[in-house]
């Protein structure tokens, strides 16, 4: 046998002769195949951490070993091939983005664009991952970062779980280790505990709302986000306890990534205030007299009211007349006194003919100097209901929120100026309508009909008599809302749309003018103007109107409109969405004779479309008498 090839094969009858050289070359690959069944640092030891799934690059680039891919569609869909979905299947390989957080796979192989390889989607695996801080060693989680396909990002909450990071000595990149991970471990969606440091905002207080915000950090103490407001709902104008250093709240990563604050562990500041005060952040409730001097009701006579035993809480209201006499019932409840006093709602203290509704998941009102409530009895509910309310606005100019949307009745009549806030059709045609598309937001419509060219229709709410002042009597008062105009009329197919009164306003033959009301609004008459227009009215034709400045032209958007009556200045002021458009002094309503309702109107021309809308939202109304100067005119309103 020739020697010249020491890995010859041998022939048949051959006599074997193994040259050293082919003994020794066996050994050795014998030897190199034991030690990688050993080693873990061999080069083929991730292969043998296994895979559980196929992927198909699509990302357009080659994937390296340990890459990241998020999962899209299946390779082959059931309706192409059943059997060949039923199969194996391979899925494609998407770049990785934060909407898809929790769905994604590592590669186990390096992976060609648009070749197929193997990924691991659950289970342990090796990866790159960048900290959240620099330097970290003790990160929990991790999934997706947007647009990386070499690493995973660490994150408070994540799909992996962080078994083992590479000591800060042994890294190449100190920020971007290699990891173990276990994938699948968790829902990147679901809550989470967080620890929550307040970090700026106020404690709130009867005329503002808290604003606390918090630092937001991991359980072991890593900072991962700060300014972070909760989403949890916080009761308006009232003051809360500040929220101990690194208490536990909940968070959540939504759909886009972004990190939020559900909880926050806050507490109003009740406590305190049945103690008799905390400090700055707490309000105070002393007990009311026997004579109630710190309060006024409408129909005193006929209804007295029930309290806790420190008189800081009013419990329920009792009709002193007969059982039978409770249909139809109502009056007026008015803080004149210096101090809040709290109003509960459900079982708290008396029988339930006597108790209290307030609106749903409300389970108590604070009633501050200068707030104004109304209270019917309801039949229904066999209970005292909450049906509005009037704030003082000069604590807190810009939102004072009073009547909010859970006041707003759904109720139609025709029997003209209702003496409750809600929906009303004073004249020969009007409806409530629902906003299609805008959830929760309502609007008039005017239906046109025969008639005179003043015809009123679809008013929107009222408080007539029970607004009606003394003479001499000195007060504010604020109405604001949002609303907008989805079709804009013509001149020859003309609507009037009058946004903060009620009753005639007009027509296209006649100048805008009071009935037998007044009042003030916005007007939109397209006739006479396409920009909105700033209208005072007093009695009976007595107005005053004036074009906006500067000029305000009406659109098809939603915008934010206050109208400000003083009358210590003797002025209307007229705000569109934050923005003086107009100051009134004359023809102003007068106190000692006129009732005015502020409200909404659409009406219609004798030509023209068949309808009209006017849509309108979050209405509020804010009133304080500024110096009573009549003896006794502690109350608010008529008949004292």
């Amino acid at each position: 046998m020739a020697s010249g090839d020491p890995f010859r094969t041998v022939r048949t009858g051959e006599r074997l002769r193994i040259p050293a050289a082919a003994y020794n070359a066996f050994i050795a690959a014998a030897k190199t195949h034991q030690r990688g069944r050993t080693d873990s640092g061999a080069e083929d030891a991730g292969t043998r951490l296994g895979f559980d799934t196929l992927i198909s690059n699509q990302t357009g680039k080659n994937l390296p070993r340990f890459g990241i891919v998020c999962l899209g569609s299946p390779v082959t869909p059931p309706a192409l091939r059943p059997a060949g979905f039923r199969a194996r299947q391979a899925i494609n390989g998407l770049d990785p983005s934060s909407d898809r957080r929790g769905r994604f796979a590592i590669a186990q192989e390096p992976i060609r664009a648009g070749a197929i390889g193997r990924a691991i989607a659950s289970g342990i695996s090796v990866v790159r991952i960048e900290l959240l801080a620099p330097s970290s060693e003790d990160d929990d989680f991790a999934d997706v970062k947007d647009g990386d396909s070499d690493v995973l990002l660490a994150a408070a909450s994540g799909s992996a779980r962080i078994l083992w990071i590479e000591p800060l000595g042994d890294r190449e990149d100190a920020d971007r280790p290699w990891c173990i991970v276990r994938l699948g471990d968790q829902d990147p969606q679901r809550l989470f505990s967080v620890l929550v440091t307040v970090d700026g905002g106020s404690a709130g207080s009867g005329t503002t709302t808290c604003s606390w915000t918090y630092t937001l950090k991991t359980e072991r103490g890593k900072v991962i986000a700060t300014q972070k407001t909760p989403e949890a709902h916080r009761l308006p104008n009232v003051p809360y306890v500040e929220t101990p250093e690194d208490s536990v709240g909940f968070a959540w990563y939504d759909h886009d990534s972004y990190l939020r604050l559900l909880w926050a562990n806050e507490q109003p500041a009740l406590e305190s205030c049945e103690e008799g005060g905390g400090g700055g952040a707490s309000l105070t409730f002393p007990p009311f007299s026997a004579d109630q001097h710190d309060l006024d009701i409408e129909g005193a006579t006929l209804v007295s009211m029930s309290a806790d035993a420190a008189g800081r809480r009013i419990t329920g209201f009792k009709d002193n007349a007969a059982a039978t006499q409770y249909g139809g019932r109502e009056f007026t409840l008015a803080n004149i006194g210096s101090h809040a006093i709290v109003l509960m709602g459900g079982d708290a203290g008396s029988e339930e003919a006597n108790q209290i509704s307030l609106p749903e998941k409300w389970p108590w009102i604070a009633v501050r100097p200068g707030d104004r409530f109304r209270f019917i009895y309801d039949d229904n509910l066999t209970r005292w209901r909450l049906v509005m309310g009037y704030q003082d606005f000069l604590g807190d100019p810009a939102y004072c929120h009073t009547l909010k949307d859970d006041f707003i009745t759904g109720s139609v009549n025709s029997s003209g100026n209702s003496g409750e806030l809600g929906w009303q059709s004073t004249g020969n045609g009007g409806s409530l309508v629902m906003i299609t598309g805008e959830q929760d937001r309502w609007g008039v419509r005017a239906v046109r009909s025969s008639g005179t060219n003043i015809d009123r229709v679809a008013n929107f709410g009222g408080f007539s008599a029970a607004m009606t002042f003394r003479t001499a009597d000195e007060f504010f008062f604020e109405v604001e809302w949002e609303g907008k105009i989805p079709v804009l009329a013509t001149p020859s197919n003309d609507f009037y749309t009058a946004w903060g009164g009620v009753d005639y306003i007009g027509s296209t033959s006649l100048p805008l003018y009071g009935w037998g009301f007044s009042g003030f609004a916005f007007v939109y008459d397209r006739a006479t103007s396409a920009n909105w227009r700033c209208w005072v009215g007093s009695g009976w034709i007595g107005d005053t109107e004036q074009d906006t400045s500067p000029a305000q032209a009406v659109d098809t958007n939603w915008h934010h409109f206050r109208i400000r009556f003083d009358s210590v200045a003797g002025s209307v002021k007229f705000y569109i969405d934050g923005v003086l458009v107009g100051t009134i002094t004359a023809t102003l309503p007068n106190s000692s004779t006129d009732m005015w309702t502020p409200g909404f109107h659409v009406q219609r021309n004798i030509v023209g479309a068949l309808s009209r809308d006017s849509y309108m939202d979050r209405f509020r109304c804010h009133f304080r008498r500024a110096r009573p100067t009549t003896a006794g005119a502690a109350g608010i309103g008529a008949g004292e």
